[in-house]
C-alpha cells in the first residue's frame, strides 16, 4: 500500500488503491484526475509498484519490463496511434512477472488524439488478463467519453497548505523552512510546483516572472506586463510564467478582476504552442488590459 511518506494527502484513495490490489479486485481500466501539480503520475508509478510487487523497486525507476508508460511528444504533446500502437504491441507479450501482471501508464490521456484514442478503444475492449491501464489527466472531461466510459475513475485532491509543507519538510531536511512555506502557501498545497520551485532555478525565474505579470496587471501597466512576457527564453517559459501568474492572482484582491484575468490567461494558453512569442506576449498584454478596462 503507498504510504503516507511515500506520497501527501488522499488517504481513502491509497487506502482502495490498496485493498483491490491485495484483494485482485483492481479494474483493467484506471482514469486518475488531479490538477498539475499534484503528483497524479507519482502515484501513477507507485500503484504500478504495488500491483507488479515482483521486483517493484525498478518500476519507480522506470526499468520494470512489465511496466511501460506512454507520454506526449514534440511541439503538440500529442499522443500518436503509432506510439500507442507500439505500447500495445509490447504488452501483449508475455510477462516477466510469474503471475503475468502487467502494467500501462498513460500519463495526461487528454493527450491522446482520435486515432490514437480509437486504438486503445480496441483494447480496453477486449483486455488481456492481468494487463491493467492506468491513465491520468486533469479532469474526466478531458478525455474522450468513449475512453472514460470504460475507466473507474478516481480522483486527487491536494493536501493542505500545513500537510504540503510539513511533508516538504520531512523529505528535505535541509532546505530553508521559510522557502518551504512561501512556496506551499502560493502553490496551495501542489506538492509537484513547489519541488520545483525549491529545486529547479529556471522555474523560479518564470515564478518571479508571473508575479512580475500580475503586479503590471493589477497596476494596469501593459508596459510591465511585456516585460515580464518579454523576459521569458522560451515556450516552456511562458507556460510556466502563466501557470505561476494564475497562483499570484488567487492572492489578491478584487475577484472581478482575477475571475476575468484567469479566463484570459487560460484561453491564451492554449496559443503558446503555435503563436510567435513576441506576438503572444503583445496579444496577453493587450488583452489583459482590456479585462480592467472592460470594469
Amino acid at each position: 500500500m503507498i504510504s503516507d511518506e511515500e506520497f501527501c494527502g488522499s488517504g481513502e484513495l491509497k487506502r482502495q488503491m490498496g485493498e483491490a490490489v491485495e484483494k485482485g479486485t483492481i479494474a483493467h481500466a484506471i482514469l486518475l484526475c488531479a490538477e498539475r501539480g499534484t503528483g497524479r503520475n507519482y502515484f501513477a508509478r507507485l500503484f504500478a509498484r504495488d500491483y507488479l510487487r515482483d521486483n517493484a523497486d525498478l518500476v519507480l525507476r522506470r526499468r520494470h519490463p512489465d511496466c511501460l508508460e506512454l507520454r506526449g511528444e514534440g511541439a503538440s504533446g500529442e499522443i500518436s496511434v503509432d506510439a500507442l500502437r507500439a505500447t500495445v504491441f509490447e504488452m501483449s507479450k508475455s510477462a516477466v512477472t510469474s503471475d503475468g501482471r502487467r502494467i500501462v501508464i498513460i500519463e495526461d490521456s487528454a493527450n491522446l488524439n482520435r486515432s490514437s484514442a480509437t486504438a486503445l478503444l480496441k483494447t480496453l475492449e477486449q483486455p488481456n488478463d492481468g494487463v491493467v491501464f492506468f491513465m491520468t489527466a486533469d479532469a474526466p472531461d478531458d478525455v474522450f467519453e468513449t475512453i472514460r466510459s470504460r475507466c473507474v475513475v478516481h480522483f486527487i485532491m491536494p493536501p493542505s497548505i500545513d500537510e504540503c509543507a510539513r511533508f516538504i519538510s520531512a523529505k528535505r531536511s535541509g532546505t530553508e523552512t521559510e522557502l518551504v512555506e512561501k512556496f506551499s502557501a502560493l502553490f496551495r498545497g501542489r506538492i509537484g510546483p513547489v519541488l520545483r520551485a525549491l529545486d529547479e532555478q529556471d522555474f523560479r525565474d518564470s515564478v518571479s516572472r508571473g508575479e512580475r505579470l500580475i503586479t503590471g496587471y493589477m497596476n494596469d501597466d501593459r508596459l510591465e506586463m511585456l516585460s515580464a512576457l518579454d523576459s521569458a527564453g522560451d515556450r516552456k517559459d511562458v507556460s510556466d510564467t502563466l501557470f505561476a501568474a494564475v497562483f499570484f492572482l488567487a492572492e489578491k484582491s478584487g475577484g472581478q478582476y482575477r475571475t476575468k484575468a484567469v479566463k484570459v490567461i487560460e484561453k491564451m494558453k492554449a496559443n503558446v504552442k503555435s503563436t510567435p512569442l513576441k506576438l503572444f506576449s503583445t496579444m496577453l498584454a493587450g488583452q489583459l488590459a482590456e479585462t480592467r478596462r472592460a470594469i
